[in-house]
């Protein structure tokens, strides 16, 4: 995907947009997509761009469910 952000971003950025949210979504919010969204942050670091990264669920309580199967 970091081809596709290479590739779109520059047409954000000339059209006059002034943000652009990427989001990331796994079954408990903490593991996959936190790493996926550090990725990205990772990369896109060394451009111009300001990053804002939000993990919405990392604080979460888990809930688990009992099931008799």
């Amino acid at each position: 995907y970091f081809n596709l952000l290479n590739h779109l971003i520059p047409y954000y950025v000339k059209e006059g947009k002034t943000y652009l949210s990427i989001a990331f979504g796994c079954t408990g919010g903490r593991h996959r997509s936190v790493v996926l969204i550090n990725s990205l942050a990772n990369y896109l670091e060394g451009k111009e761009y300001k990053l804002f990264v939000k993990h919405r669920d990392m604080n979460k309580e888990e809930i688990k469910i009992k099931s008799d199967l």
